[in-house]
């Protein structure tokens, strides 16, 4: 794998990650308690436990995935950081 497929896989797991907060936010439909949390009365629906999960299960793909990977390109990863930094900076 190079850095460039690494990129692609992430990006990927990363947009399925953000599809699927998504859904949690329409659910919670612009209800949210104190604190700006998301109810209980929310939260006790089986749509909202399956996307929970949806979520978390994602999120944990990532990790994994990240974990695999990041090692192996910290050099190249190191160098995308630095060259984002040099850009915001100009």
């Amino acid at each position: 794998m190079t850095y460039e497929d690494f990129k692609k896989a992430q990006n990927r797991l990363l947009a399925d990650m953000a599809a699927k907060a998504q859904v949690l936010r329409e659910l919670r439909g612009g209800r949210i308690g104190p604190m700006g949390l998301t109810p209980d009365h929310v939260k006790a629906t089986p749509e909202w436990r399956q996307a929970k999960a949806a979520f978390h299960a994602a999120e944990a793909k990532l990790k994994k995935f990240n974990g695999a990977f990041v090692k192996t390109f910290k050099k190249e990863i190191k160098a995308d950081i630095q060259a984002r930094r040099d850009a915001k900076t100009v």
